[in-house]
């Protein structure tokens, strides 16, 4: 791969060997595990992906919070790894706007992103973006955030233990829970 400068044409660079783009070789080439067919269609979908994933997670280090507001919501409408993987990164961001905005996309997608954001939300030094974790959870089928309300309950701010109790006590009192 050639060195550049920062910009959308690394983007593509990166995108396109990701994805096995780049020069076509013959079909069982040892020297290149997803060689292009010819006659075989070429993933332009996940190359888009990829260069959409690699711009937003550029625009999370940008200076402008809604910059990257804009990239944690663009990220929360893709399926990939990748996207996912951006994500996470986000909830580390300064801001706890940003923070919470990653939270909610990931607990959107349910399964192991929803713990992976419920773990790291509920553990996070702004006690309002614990308390929007717990609001959110309360949305997510309560097999998967049952353990996550509980630690809640243990939470040092009371506004987050309470609504924790809140949404463990709707859970019990649910018909199709029981």
């Amino acid at each position: 791969m050639k060195n550049c400068t920062v910009g959308i044409g690394c983007f593509l660079v990166v995108a396109l060997s990701a994805c096995g783009g780049g020069s076509p070789t013959a079909a069982g080439s040892p020297d290149q595990e997803s060689a292009v067919v010819p006659g075989t269609p070429t993933p332009i979908a996940s190359v888009a992906d990829q260069v959409d994933v690699h711009a937003m997670t550029y625009d999370l280090s940008a200076a402008d919070v809604e910059q990257r507001e804009a990239a944690v919501h663009s990220l929360g409408r893709l399926t990939s790894p990748e996207a996912m993987d951006a994500l996470i990164m986000a909830t580390l961001d300064h801001d706890p706007v940003i923070r919470t905005d990653a939270l909610e996309e990931l607990v959107d997608k349910g399964g192991a992103r929803l713990t992976a954001g419920a773990s790291q939300g509920l553990i996070d030094e702004d006690q309002d973006v614990r308390l929007s974790v717990v609001h959110m959870l309360a949305d997510q089928p309560a097999v998967q955030v049952i353990p996550h309300l509980e630690f809640a309950l243990t939470d040092p701010d009371p506004r987050v233990r309470a609504a924790a109790a809140d949404v463990l006590q709707d859970i019990r009192n649910d018909a199709s829970f029981q």
